[in-house]
């Protein structure tokens, strides 16, 4: 493209420069519908599609129709996340955990956040793919949806872009508005306390700047991204407008200076002192004397379901949306290979922290949580392939189809996982004894005794393999299961005579030596047999990792009962429970009160 100021002799002496998509350039200028400098521009009746390439807008009516069944969509998904998040956050103040769908739903909406940023990568993608895009920020990135407004508006590339700035600053104000509205009318017409309706109020507002934050990122940062052209510097966004001039800075100091200190560090930063706060004053733990229920209900959404030492992750999770949109923005100038190796750095990055600390309490989220990175890395690697070997401004048909494929496999396996998992999870949560089952555990309950193939899952609910995993543990469960090692006492350790005594041999262990147990015989041991010896208890051995059990009256040990043994159950203390861990394989007892765990019931004090 021949830049035009450096005919008058400005500049760096460059005469012309090379276009950002560059088969639109010609000897005349640009190949309509794109124009201005660079052809980054594009003609009234054309917006930009994926890697910078202007499309035609749909014919007229047809493009208001389209803007107000997608802003339709994206309303419809924002109030059932909103109503979602605010039900599962009061599921707390009940049960002490948000139910186990909200928290997958919570990381679907992370993946598909993430998955819909490829927009912002100058990527050619197939036309499959780019549906898919669509679909994914429809469904995750409401905000993106308010600022599709390029086709119903004649105005200036700047004035487009000020007022899509407007729109994404005000859109929570505007919505936390109607959401305050709607709660003050509950409250006039009694259908609840104000006290409460504040609470929800403000659980409602977390879920809402959640869910806006990719967008408010993306949206400030892009008031940064300017490009050289000629020596000159432009906004990318309006290669008309020359950057940090008068126009371009009372945008600034207009939108994206407020955007910025509010929402893109504000709300995170804001969020992770709160959250170590009520952490550090036990207001988030249900059995601490300083638990603040309204604290549990306000900021339910964004702490429930990660153990207690990591409460403030989300924050975490929101700085890694944050780098992920500015990173791509501030990057575009430097070439899509820089933006997308530095995606896959922050998502690698991210996966090793989820990998290594494991935040979630339940192994299956953290699962979720992995397999979402793992997908987000593949999907932005398989794109940056596939444009390798572009030839001009379009993929080969063999790229083409075989991204798409990709793209698609990976996505449906991620989902696959995230609906099975989920569907399982509640199935089996427990419910209260006086708490009806919710509609959405019934229906889960129903698909998976239809579709137990496909979920690879027994919904029997009278077989033993059910009611073990049922009582599945948690990955704090898991822990604590790790810290209880039954170890001898050597104070209580007695010597004995090992002369005259008949040694039963007992299976071997990992390295093929034996295992016995002494069964004394000569007049130094018992002497007279002992009646009823047919009364047995369990056992668990630390040394070998295993139950076995004994004789209630002779001390004889076995890793089965005889035949004709008869097992004495163990009389526990109150608040005491046997159960079974399905990571261990075996059984344990835990104190329901204060959470400890023990292998063995000689070691609960009170238990016969």
């Amino acid at each position: 493209w021949r830049v035009p100021w450096n005919a008058l002799g400005k500049g760096d002496g460059q005469w012309g420069q090379r276009c950002i998509v560059e088969e639109v350039c010609n000897a005349t200028g640009c190949a309509p519908p794109h124009a201005g400098p660079l052809c980054g521009m594009c003609e009234k009746g054309a917006r930009h599609g994926t890697g910078r390439e202007c499309v035609p807008c749909p014919e007229d009516g047809a493009k208001e129709l389209q803007m107000v069944g997608i802003l339709l969509l994206a309303s419809v998904a924002l109030a059932y996340l909103i109503y979602d998040g605010v039900v599962g956050a009061g599921k707390i103040k009940e049960t002490g955990v948000l139910p186990f769908h909200t928290l997958a739903l919570r990381t679907l909406i992370s993946y598909l956040q993430v998955a819909s940023m490829i927009q912002l990568y100058e990527l050619k993608l197939p036309a499959a793919v780019e549906g898919l895009i669509a679909v994914e920020t429809v469904a995750s990135s409401a905000g993106d949806t308010m600022v599709g407004i390029d086709c119903v508006t004649s105005a200036s590339p700047m004035d487009v872009f000020v007022a899509k700035q407007v729109i994404v600053c005000l859109a929570p104000i505007v919505l936390l508005c109607a959401l305050a509205l709607f709660h003050a009318v509950r409250v006039l017409v009694g259908w609840v306390k104000k006290p409460v309706a504040v609470d929800q109020f403000v659980a409602g507002a977390m879920v809402v700047l959640n869910l806006l934050y990719p967008t408010l990122v993306k949206r400030n940062a892009r008031m940064f991204s300017c490009r050289s052209i000629g020596g000159r510097s432009f906004l990318d966004e309006a290669l008309d407008v020359e950057c940090w001039k008068s126009e371009h800075t009372v945008a600034y100091l207009a939108t994206a200076l407020p955007g910025v200190a509010i929402y893109v560090v504000g709300f995170p930063a804001a969020l992770f002192v709160v959250l170590l706060r009520l952490k550090k004053r036990g207001a988030l733990k249900k059995d601490d004397p300083k638990y603040d229920g309204r604290s549990v209900l306000r900021f339910g959404f964004l702490f429930a379901g990660y153990e207690d030492e990591f409460v403030h992750w989300e924050s975490i999770v929101l700085a890694r949306k944050a780098s992920l949109s500015a990173m791509a923005v501030f990057l575009a100038n430097s070439g899509t290979t820089v933006q997308v190796v530095v995606a896959v750095l922050i998502l690698l990055i991210c996966l090793f922290l989820q990998m290594k600390y494991e935040p979630l309490e339940h192994d299956w989220h953290d699962l979720m949580e992995e397999r979402s990175l793992m997908s987000s890395n593949l999907i932005l690697i398989s794109c940056l392939l596939a444009n390798a070997g572009r030839k001009g401004n379009d993929l080969t048909l063999t790229a083409s189809v075989s991204l798409s494929l990709f793209v698609f496999v990976i996505t449906l396996l991620f989902l696959w996982t995230t609906v099975r998992l989920t569907l399982i999870g509640m199935a089996m949560s427990k419910k209260g004894e006086k708490e009806k089952e919710s509609c959405g555990v019934t229906m889960a309950r129903k698909c998976l005794r239809r579709l137990q193939c496909c979920c690879f899952v027994v919904m029997n609910e009278d077989t033993e393999e059910s009611k073990r995993a049922s009582l599945a543990l948690t990955g704090r469960g898991r822990r604590r299961m790790g810290r209880p090692r039954p170890v001898a006492d050597p104070g209580n350790m007695e010597m004995i005579e090992l002369r005259d005594t008949d040694w039963t041999p007992m299976p071997g262990d990992s390295d093929g030596q034996q295992r016995g147990a002494a069964t004394a015989t000569a007049a130094s041991s018992t002497g007279a047999s002992t009646p009823n010896r047919n009364r047995w208890k369990r056992r668990y051995s630390q040394e070998d990792d295993d139950e076995y059990f004994e004789n209630v009256n002779d001390g004889e040990v076995s890793w089965a009962i005889p035949e004709g043994g008869v097992l004495q159950d163990d009389v526990l203390p109150e608040g005491w429970k046997r159960s079974y861990s399905a990571e261990d394989k075996k059984y344990y007892y835990e104190n329901e009160e204060d959470g400890r765990t023990v292998w063995d019931a000689d070691e609960i004090d009170g238990a016969v």
